[in-house]
């Protein structure tokens, strides 16, 4: 009778073990396949899209990227050293989107300065649906890095599709979106300007320059130009009533004419846009 009961234990145990590696194999297939739900896996990431409703023939669509634990992601304009983001929706019908871009965090260590999102990070796309055949699917490529312990470039795509009926679209993903809006960064309406002026110095060995403030500041972010790059290279303090950058043109005759430069300024935790125009 002992012999039986033990080898029935002994079956038992062996059918136990072979479900739980079916069950394994089967959650690490819902885990590398993203179409198990929204959310697309990457390596200490995922991304996923989210639609709101259309009106007006405009809508806004999210991507969401959410980041594992002492993990983060790059802004528009990486900095010394990440990876630039490059977001390219595909679509015969739509020509017309703008990516609006939330403001940063400020990374300083051994490799310069980026500017990083942590945790996670939702940028909302403004698109213009005047010739879009609802249903039809739209194409996003999004390549962009994700850093632990190294940096690892990713490329995901994702296709999706609108839909010309409100009732189709969740709520939650509408306030996700419209909530996201309220914080991108914008222009003052109150017409003050914190940039003083910008100076050259030691232009001829290192093409350094100083921005000066009309009061202090607490941060300021360069964005990106086709013209120009910014380096930081500026101490890390609590407040700032100048900043300086190390300037590197992509045109060798841009002493000739005037630069237009666009920087992302955070004063007291709300964060704007301001224009300084140069002639170096």
């Amino acid at each position: 009778m002992k012999l039986i009961i033990v080898k029935n234990i002994r079956t038992l145990a062996h059918l136990f073990f072979a479900l739980f590696l079916i069950t394994l194999g089967v959650m690490n297939r819902l885990v590398l396949d993203g179409s198990n739900d929204d959310w697309y896996h990457n390596t200490y990431s995922k991304i996923r899209i989210i639609t709101s409703e259309v009106r007006g023939g405009l809508t806004y669509i999210g991507v969401e990227v959410l980041l594992e634990d002492d993990t983060y992601t790059y802004w528009s304009n990486p900095g010394d050293s990440g990876i630039e983001p490059s977001i390219i929706i595909k679509n015969q019908h739509i020509n017309d989107y703008s990516i609006n871009w939330p403001a940063p965090n400020l990374l300083k260590d051994e490799f310069g300065t980026n500017y990083i999102f942590k945790d996670a990070v939702l940028i909302p796309i403004t698109m213009s649906l005047e010739n879009y055949e609802y249903g039809d699917d739209i194409v996003l490529d999004m390549n962009f890095g994700v850093c632990n312990l190294v940096c690892i470039p990713i490329k995901q795509t994702i296709t999706f599709q609108l839909d010309d009926k409100p009732t189709n679209y969740s709520k939650i993903s509408y306030k996700l979106i419209q909530n996201a809006l309220k914080d991108i960064p914008d222009y003052r309406s109150d017409n003050i300007i914190f940039i003083n002026d910008i100076i050259f110095y030691d232009i001829k060995s290192n093409d350094n320059l100083q921005i000066i403030f009309n009061e202090s500041i607490d941060a300021i972010f360069p964005l990106t130009s086709d013209d120009y790059f910014l380096s930081d290279n500026q101490s890390k303090q609590k407040k700032y009533m100048n900043y300086n950058f190390t300037f590197r043109s992509y045109d060798e005759d841009f002493k000739s004419k005037d630069i237009k430069m666009t920087f992302l300024i955070e004063k007291k935790g709300q964060f704007f846009l301001e224009d300084f125009i140069i002639n170096p």
